[in-house]
């Protein structure tokens, strides 16, 4: 706070002098210092306020205006409009401290300042200096190093002929520099303005390299092959040299529906369901076979998710293990036969009461809270079907293992499609193993047996 108080003395804003005479001449609290020190030793952009304010108003936009011009020299943490209220209510710790901050920001414009003004006179001091010890004659301007860059760079690369004197400390450098001057000449000589307009002057390997600098033995273009990868959205992604034997292998593939369905780069969003899945896999393997075959690598069989693979997840077997599960449950079901037709719609799940029953066995709850049973005969309604079936994949999702595919199927599960609702079950079954063991007998003990 003295430090603070001497500053604002030294540059004339004592703020002590009208502290007394009320709050609206208070010059901390009605914005006019901050105001002054902002335009005035701050060197910020102009702005007008109220030097003698009369209300209580004026004194809040002097504060505000002040306010939005601090941000340069003072943390933010002083920037809130309960800053601004603490200024106005004359809280001397928030007030000094945006006056200290502003005193750093001062003393640091002063010292650029003078740090400017003495590197200025420096200079002059030293020319003078220079006058008068060789008698007005001024020295010339410092000379460049001998590899000069204003020469052309086939001079400096071009058999020895140099364009300047061929002394010893010259030839040192072009040697030194002779990769550098090969660019530079390359970029003098090879540049087009049809088809090249940038200004790189290190040449890419693919490049033309007609500069004469390049008629010695150097080898500049490595021998080996870069290969070029492809960035595409491939649904099913490939090597790049694969990719280049496409055409040599579309021939023996001619009849499969790969090639006719799907081209060689489709679009995530292109691949409805419609599509046979099968159908591209075998495509896909006969393909990756044939461009093994020919370029003499081992080919990879890409592996489709299994979600995307129903089939050889509803097999006899696995809904048999379903409905023992659900039998093991005591879960009757009315028609279980509807199971084993493919064709057949689950009736029993569209009002996702038997859902949240199985939720209920599984979870170890009573009962599933906000669930609408049915009353009588009358079914429900689609809302309230749909509500039922929504609450029992909430308690899904709290399960790390279940797939998101699934639960995100309330209307197919509403609609009775067999193929969701088995998948579902059996990933139900899965994430909740401890409902698969079969209970223990008890021991007998050996007295009890005898």
């Amino acid at each position: 706070m003295h430090v603070v108080n001497e500053w604002l003395v030294r540059v004339g804003l004592d703020a002590k002098k009208d502290s007394g005479r009320g709050v609206l001449q208070d010059p901390m609290r009605n914005g006019v210092l901050l105001c002054a020190l902002l335009t005035q030793k701050l060197k910020s952009t102009p702005f007008s306020y109220f030097k003698s304010p009369r209300t209580l108003t004026e004194m809040r936009e002097n504060i505000s205006k002040a306010f939005e011009r601090l941000g340069e020299h003072v943390p933010p943490c002083y920037l809130t409009s309960s800053a601004e209220q603490s200024v106005l209510i004359g809280d001397r710790q928030i007030a000094y401290g945006i006056l200290w901050h502003l005193w750093q920001a001062s003393h640091a414009l002063e010292r650029a300042t003078q740090s400017a003004e003495s590197s200025s006179v420096g200079i002059h001091e030293t020319r003078r200096a220079e006058a008068a010890e060789l008698g007005g004659k001024l020295s010339a301007r410092v000379q460049p190093s001998p590899l000069q860059l204003d020469i052309p760079a086939i001079a400096l690369a071009g058999q020895g002929k140099l364009a300047i004197k061929d002394d010893n400390v010259t030839t040192y450098q072009v040697k030194l520099h002779d990769s550098f001057a090969r660019r530079l000449a390359w970029s003098e000589n090879d540049l087009t303005g049809d088809d090249d307009d940038d200004d790189d002057v290190f040449p890419v390997p693919t490049a033309p390299f007609s500069s004469p600098v390049y008629s010695d033995d150097v080898d500049i273009i490595p021998t080996k092959t870069h290969v070029m990868h492809q960035i595409g959205d491939d649904l099913l992604p490939t090597c790049s040299w694969k990719r280049d034997s496409v055409d040599s292998s579309s021939d023996s593939i001619g009849s499969s529906s790969f090639n006719q369905n799907i081209p060689s780069r489709v679009a995530i969003g292109e691949l409805s369901v419609v599509t046979p899945i099968a159908d591209c896999t075998d495509s896909v393997e006969i393909a990756e076979q044939n461009r093994g075959g020919d370029l003499g690598v081992s080919s990879t069989t890409i592996k489709l998710p299994a979600q995307t693979q129903p089939n050889a997840m509803l097999s006899p077997e696995r809904v048999d293990e379903v409905l023992v599960w659900l039998k093991r449950l005591s879960l009757h079901l009315k028609n279980p036969s509807a199971f084993h037709d493919s064709n057949a719609k689950l009736t029993e799940f569209q009002s996702g009461v038997l859902l949240c029953c199985i939720i209920e066995k599984v979870e170890l709850m009573r009962s599933i809270p906000g669930i609408t049973r049915p009353t009588g005969k009358q079914p429900l309604s689609k809302a309230s079907a749909l509500h039922n079936i929504t609450k029992a994949l909430n308690i899904l999702q709290q399960k790390k293992t279940m797939p998101l595919h699934l639960l995100r199927r309330a209307t197919a599960i509403y609609a009775g499609n067999r193929d969701v609702i088995l998948q579902l079950l059996l990933q139900i079954r899965k994430a909740y193993g401890h409902h698969l063991r079969t209970p223990r007998r008890p021991k007998q003990h050996l007295t009890s047996a005898a």
